[in-house]
């Protein structure tokens, strides 16, 4: 390969790993897992990316050697690992200890390419011709980074459906147009354009999430106030409805079991939200134990169905909470107006929560005293 190929093969890939790699060191004070987590898929691109050249230097020199089967090896092994760190990274936020599993089938996988180093099971190199001869098991990993791409497009899908839609069409972008690139390189003979596809695909991935790292709360992961009112304007003539809550007796959580128990009641809320709300529904933490919903036009639901189902999924926790609701009408889209009556209703909730327990309390302590 003289250095005019070598360069117009690499140029591309080799620039965006080595300008993602400056990238995430330098953000690695502010993001330390995402920073972890990406040193993984960028380290491996780059490793890829040397194997490649190595191996199509064999392939021309005609080296049928060990050390060529071993290079073959790593090129397989290093994209499963890429495969199953990007599939990790989209998982980030979920809490289960059991994803770990989803590595199984890479593990199965990079032990039996591995064998290709010792037998001829997966493949080996013809020492006439130097061409690469495929043994019985020499799709496998084929069907693994196939399993993997499935993956990807199912979490895709997954996050299209529950309220990350933007990130969803992204991985599923993201996908079709690795496996576009994988047919042409395959049907004209070509090589460096999966390579280059895959590292400006995993940089826009990376510079997605680390945007949408500053719309979040870092506590609940919820959408934060100043995204909030960015889609207030986003979503001026979608809306519906608007809901407020908040969470009641949290300064006294604070004082008598620690402000980690006051963190706990504020995510508990944040999750158990989430977990009810349809799609088309973006739930913001404003504030302290302050929350709001945005309900889209496209929603099906009434707002007093939805307030009937965040109630039934409270009721499930140790929290009490006060809620209000507003809806938009076609007379009133005034966002400030309706956010108003939604507050007004919530603290009128709060106030007969207050209320009830007072008059409770008093009971209880006149009982007490006969």
């Amino acid at each position: 390969m003289g250095m005019q190929e070598f360069w117009q093969l690499n140029m591309l890939p080799l620039g965006v790993v080595i300008f993602m790699f400056i990238f995430v060191i330098s953000n690695k004070p502010f993001e330390a897992d995402l920073t972890k987590r990406m040193l993984i898929p960028i380290i491996g691109l780059l490793v890829v990316i040397i194997d490649d050249n190595i191996d199509y230097h064999m392939i021309m020199t005609h080296n049928p050697g060990i050390l060529h089967r071993i290079i073959a090896v790593i090129g397989y092994n290093m994209r499963i690992i890429i495969l199953i760190s990007l599939v990790h990274l989209i998982l980030r936020n979920k809490e289960s200890k059991k994803k770990w599993m989803i590595a199984i089938p890479g593990a199965i996988c990079i032990f039996i390419t591995t064998l290709a180093i010792f037998t001829d099971f997966v493949f080996y190199y013809d020492y006439t011709t130097g061409i690469i001869v495929r043994g019985p098991l020499a799709f496998t990993p084929h069907i693994i980074l196939g399993f993997y791409v499935l993956c990807l497009l199912a979490l895709g899908i997954y996050k299209c459906r529950h309220h990350y839609k933007e990130e969803g069409l992204i991985i599923i972008i993201g996908c079709l147009i690795n496996c576009m690139a994988t047919y042409v390189e395959f049907k004209y003979a070509l090589r460096g354009i999966l390579m280059g596809t895959i590292a400006l695909i995993v940089v826009f991935y990376y510079m997605y999430i680390h945007v949408e790292a500053f719309k979040l709360d870092p506590l609940t992961r919820c959408f934060n106030r100043m995204t909030m009112k960015a889609d207030s304007k986003r979503y001026a003539k979608r809306l519906k409805g608007i809901f407020v809550l908040d969470l009641n007796n949290l300064k006294v959580l604070n004082d008598t079991q620690g402000h980690q128990a006051g963190d706990l009641a504020i995510k508990t809320l944040a999750k158990t939200v989430s977990s009810c709300i349809p799609n088309d529904c973006y739930l913001y933490r404003t504030g302290g134990d302050e929350f709001v919903i945005f309900v889209l036009d496209t929603v099906k639901k009434s707002l007093r169905d939805i307030n009937e189902d965040i109630n039934k999924a409270m009721e499930t926790t140790d929290y009490t909470w006060a809620t209000g609701f507003a809806a938009f009408t076609f007379c009133d889209y005034e966002f400030e107006a309706v956010m108003r009556v939604a507050d007004s209703l919530m603290y009128g909730n709060k106030a007969q929560y207050k209320k009830h327990h007072q008059t409770k309390s008093n009971i209880d302590l006149s009982r007490e005293g006969t």
